[in-house]
């Protein structure tokens, strides 16, 4: 059964591979699927012809000297039958669970790479040979593409974040601009923190709530003081909680309040000054 490999960068430039003829070193790629795990292949012309050049005029057998030639293949017998291995294959196909189905002499698997050592991890660079297939890609069998069994499945893709930021600094920059509050020009990653905290334990619901208290809020909007609350304020753990617990509530004049804008002088100012001084208007 032809199996999924997969091709190493470096064989484009190696210079044994680069000196064979071009159909020769497709035949050499072609056999790598008609290898088992171990690096073995049936050698006969006749069924490579038809497996990899079914629509070539090509010979086979001339092109398999020729890979022998170069020394990438070898070709040995065992028990009267023909075979064929790759030169260092299993250093760079690296199967799960490798299926040798062909035999193999002790020389045969030193040829192919396999000398009962353990494997490169993955992620390191593998020695400088006549690459063979990819470095870190599982062995996969026909099939379109399945993973082996034992293969650790891909990661799922990262879920979106669920806090709608425009729409939060949207509704702020509206209840700013109609009161004369500092504006959120932008969005950072620490305001970002701050409010993903706080949707996570009040919701957009507790946002709105939080927005509402400071246009309820003469303090807020600085009518009592030089304060005034700006973005950053609503949405710090202390602050928001006050806000929606209803801490900075309080309007002097009704749902208008006595506003002023900050830095003038207010009747709450000549009302402080009179208990002080006396009436002076």
């Amino acid at each position: 059964m032809s199996r999924i490999r997969s091709v190493h960068p470096g064989l484009w430039t190696d210079e044994q591979f680069v000196s064979l003829s071009p159909m020769a070193r497709l035949l050499f790629i072609g056999i790598w699927n008609e290898c088992d795990d171990k690096g073995s292949f049936i050698w006969s012309p006749i069924q490579l012809k038809m497996r990899l050049f079914a629509a070539d005029n090509v010979d086979v057998a001339s092109l398999l000297s020729e890979l022998v030639a170069v020394g990438v293949v070898i070709q040995y017998e065992i028990s009267g039958k023909s075979y064929g291995a790759v030169r260092n294959f299993c250093k760079f196909q690296r199967p799960k669970k490798p299926n040798d189905v062909y035999p193999q002499t002790p020389e045969i698997r030193a040829f192919c790479g396999d000398n009962g050592e353990a494997k490169p991890a993955k992620n390191k660079d593998v020695p400088n040979q006549l690459p063979t297939g990819g470095e870190n890609h599982s062995q996969m069998e026909d099939g379109g593409g399945r993973m082996e069994e034992g293969e650790e499945n891909p990661p799922s893709p990262q879920k979106p974040d669920p806090v709608p930021y425009s729409e939060i600094q949207t509704r702020w920059n509206t209840i700013a601009a109609k009161h004369g509050l500092p504006l959120c020009q932008r969005m950072t990653e620490p305001r970002r923190k701050a409010i993903k905290a706080r949707f996570g334990e009040s919701g957009m619901e507790g946002i709105v709530q939080a927005f509402d208290a400071i246009e309820q809020s003469d303090f807020c909007l600085g009518l009592k003081t030089d304060f005034r609350a700006d973005f950053d304020f609503v949405f710090q753990a202390k602050s928001f909680t006050r806000l929606i617990e209803g801490s900075y509530a309080g309007r002097a004049n009704g749902s208008g309040g006595n506003r002023r804008s900050p830095g003038t002088f207010g009747r709450s100012d000549i009302d402080r000054l009179e208990a002080k001084y006396g009436k002076i208007l």
